[in-house]
C-alpha cells in the first residue's frame, strides 16, 4: 500500500487494525505503512472520519490516538472552515463515544486542539459550554469524562 491508498476508508481501517495485532510483524508493518500517510495534513480529516464512522472500537481508538498525535502540528496549516469542523466533530464524537477507552482518547484530542486553538490566539466557546454541560450531567459517565478532559486541558494548555 501507499499514502495514497490510506486515503481509502476501507484501507485506512485495515491498516490501524494491524496496530492492534498479535505480532510484532504485523504492527511494523502497520507502522510503516502509516508513516508516509501520517505527515499529511489531510490525514487528519481521513482519521476523523474513521472515528466518526467505523464500527469497530479498535479502529476508533488507534484513529483517535493518531490524531491526537497530529493535531497540534497541522492545525496552523489547517483553513478557518476545518478548525470549525474539527471543534465541533470532536466535541459531538466525544460526548457520542459508546466505548470509554475511545471516548477518553477523543478527550485526549480535544485537549490538544484547545492548546493549538488557545495558543493562536483563537476562540473556542463551545468548549466552555460543553464543560459546563458535562459538570451538571447526571450521568456519572459524563461528569468523569468532564473531569478527564479539564485535567488533560490543564496539562496541555498552561
Amino acid at each position: 500500500m501507499t499514502a495514497t491508498d490510506l486515503t481509502n476508508a476501507a484501507n485506512l481501517a485495515g491498516v490501524l487494525k494491524l496496530l492492534s495485532a498479535n505480532s510484532t510483524e504485523l504492527v511494523k508493518k502497520g507502522e510503516k505503512q502509516l508513516k508516509p500517510f501520517l505527515k499529511q495534513p489531510a490525514c487528519t480529516e481521513h482519521l476523523l472520519n474513521q472515528i466518526q464512522n467505523n464500527e469497530e472500537i479498535v479502529v476508533r481508538h488507534h484513529a483517535a490516538l493518531l490524531l491526537k498525535k497530529k493535531l497540534c502540528a497541522f492545525h496552523p496549516k489547517f483553513n478557518a472552515q476545518l478548525k470549525t469542523a474539527l471543534k465541533i466533530h470532536l466535541l459531538n464524537l466525544m460526548l457520542s463515544e459508546p466505548d470509554k477507552g475511545v471516548r477518553t482518547s477523543i478527550a485526549g484530542c480535544v485537549a490538544i486542539l484547545a492548546k493549538a486553538v488557545f495558543s493562536t490566539s483563537e476562540q473556542w466557546p463551545e468548549l466552555f459550554s460543553s464543560l459546563m454541560q458535562m459538570s451538571q450531567d447526571p450521568s456519572e459517565d459524563r461528569r468523569a469524562l468532564n473531569y478527564n478532559l479539564l485535567s488533560q486541558v490543564s496539562v496541555y494548555c498552561t
